[in-house]
């Protein structure tokens, strides 16, 4: 049996970033590098082939699709192999008032953000044993509504609250579930919105990290089973605002009712 990494959105940005690391810093025999574009996939696999030992397995699959999830159900059930992390990092931002943007533009966002990153986990989870970690890529997007960024910060707060709540339900078996929330990150992402949002940029630019930065940061985290991980002062501030009082009452909750 094999432990591997299964690392989405591994063609560029964040989820090639993660793969990167993990293929570095987490002891696996085998990555799965999963994203639409198998050129790009084949740029991430050949980097972790000259720097590390690690086996990349390149899977280009669109997760808007349901057969993709047939295709790795299919695999993992071949294999059998034990899933010590996945990452989800597929997914993708548009910016705008919701009643200008084309709307099955949107529901695609909706089925990429949450959808896709649902069923993957629910796909992992009989493959992962003691010891093994569920890092989903939410943002700081999470924490407040967002006019102009309304559907992709409810998809976020998605990703955190189910993220949260997992965390929590699968402590006892020694499975780690972290929400990564960064607020904005130099990638395609940060540079489409640029354009398309003045107010967003002027922002943004002055609390900029790097993919890297994020990705260190978060596997650190990872290490030490945190629930969230917040990047950068401003982020860290959002959170204490909006969520602190949350986790305190989820903690509550959790002792009195969920034992």
């Amino acid at each position: 049996m094999k432990n591997i990494a299964i690392v989405t959105g591994a063609s560029s940005g964040m989820g090639k970033e993660f793969a990167l690391q993990i293929s570095k810093k987490v002891a696996i025999d085998e990555i799965w590098l999963i994203a639409r574009s198998k050129e790009k996939l084949n740029e991430t696999a050949k980097v972790i082939k000259l720097e590390t030992t690690v086996e990349p397995k390149v899977i280009p699959l669109d997760l808007t699709k349901d057969d993709s999830f047939t295709n790795i159900q299919k695999r993992l059930a071949s294999e059998k192999d034990n899933v010590k992390i996945l990452v989800n990092s597929s997914g993708f931002g548009i910016s705008g008032n919701v009643i200008d943007m084309d709307m099955d533009r949107q529901a695609e966002m909706i089925d990429l953000n949450c959808k896709a990153l649902f069923k993957l986990t629910h796909i992992c989870l009989p493959y992962m044993t003691r010891g093994s970690n569920v890092v989903q890529i939410a943002s700081a997007a999470a924490y407040v509504p967002q006019p102009k960024f309304a559907v992709y910060a409810a998809t976020k707060s998605f990703v955190l609250s189910l993220s949260i709540a997992l965390h929590n339900e699968l402590k006892e078996y020694g499975i780690g579930v972290t929400a990564v929330c960064p607020g904005p990150v130099d990638t395609n992402f940060f540079k489409a919105n640029d354009k398309n949002n003045a107010e967003f940029s002027k922002f943004a630019k002055v609390i900029l990290k790097s993919p890297q930065y994020v990705a260190e940061k978060s596997i650190k985290a990872v290490d030490k089973k945190k629930m969230v991980v917040n990047t950068g002062l401003a982020v860290k501030l959002l959170y204490l605002a909006t969520c602190s009082y949350k986790k305190i009452f989820f903690a509550f909750l959790s002792k009195s009712f969920y034992r």
